[in-house]
């Protein structure tokens, strides 16, 4: 667990707790094309799982739990955002941290799928970039708590298998978070 020194915030308006956005909706909510920016909070945060040097740009998110699971997509690249190198730290009402994930490449869009909220209680989550201004940038965001295929409760139910075949590319494994036990 990963606890947050007061004296990182020095100022109310560097608190992710009284800045952070909150999100209206959590089913299949999806913002404008780069409506956010990783530049409005450019000081320190809190250390994360993913990352060993504490981050310096943040835009930071919270929402009311209304099911066990959130997805959280950023879309960079193109018209979704100028951001590179994005990051996602999902943490629970006292700021610990949940789960994090990090980029692949610099302009690749990435999915934080978690499981093991509780419904009713707030969590927040923010968006980095690797720690470089020239990194700092705009994406856009999609959230939902729409049970994902990302985990086994939320299978893809395949009721006429005769013949069957999906559209093409329509699945993918990309961004997947390993759950239950390895096959052999």
């Amino acid at each position: 667990i990963y606890l947050i020194p007061s004296e990182i915030f020095s100022q109310e308006k560097d608190d992710p707790v009284t800045t952070a956005e909150l999100l209206p909706s959590l089913i299949d909510w999806c913002s404008a094309k780069a409506a956010f920016s990783t530049r409005e909070n450019l000081s320190e945060q809190p250390f994360t799982k993913c990352n060993t040097n504490p981050l310096r740009f943040a835009k930071w998110f919270k929402f009311q739990a209304t099911t066990q699971s959130i997805e959280i997509k950023v879309k960079i690249g193109d018209s979704e955002g100028t951001l590179k190198f994005p990051y996602i730290s999902l943490r629970d009402d006292s700021l610990n941290e949940l789960t994090c994930l990090q980029y692949n490449d610099e302009q690749d869009d990435i999915v934080l799928n978690y499981n093991g909220l509780v419904p009713g209680k707030t969590y927040y989550f923010s968006v980095n970039n690797h720690n470089h201004s020239q990194y700092a940038g705009t994406f856009s965001l999609c959230v939902t708590d729409v049970e994902s295929n990302d985990f086994s409760f939320g299978a893809v139910k395949l009721w006429n298998l005769k013949d069957w075949c999906s559209e093409k590319a329509e699945f993918t494994t990309v961004a997947a978070t390993p759950d239950g036990k390895a096959s052999s």
